[in-house]
């Protein structure tokens, strides 16, 4: 019964760390858009929208390659 369990926390582990790696990517590039704008002073926030687009694509790129990784 103990055997049964083992890979599907396994494979629980790896979808949460999939999750995170998106999220991260997600928001940490939004901070860094964030401080450029603050630090050249830019009004409309074009930075953080740059940034943010470009942290989705990276956080959708990591999920792929997770998905494939646990589908292998």
């Amino acid at each position: 019964m103990e055997e049964n369990k083992q890979p599907n926390q396994n494979k629980y582990t790896q979808l949460f760390a999939i999750s995170s790696q998106m999220t991260a990517s997600i928001v940490g590039f939004a901070i860094v858009g964030y401080f450029l704008d603050d630090f050249y002073h830019v009004e409309k926030h074009y930075f953080t929208l740059a940034f943010t687009l470009v942290g989705i694509f990276v956080g959708l790129y990591l999920l792929m390659q997770g998905i494939k990784n646990i589908n292998n």
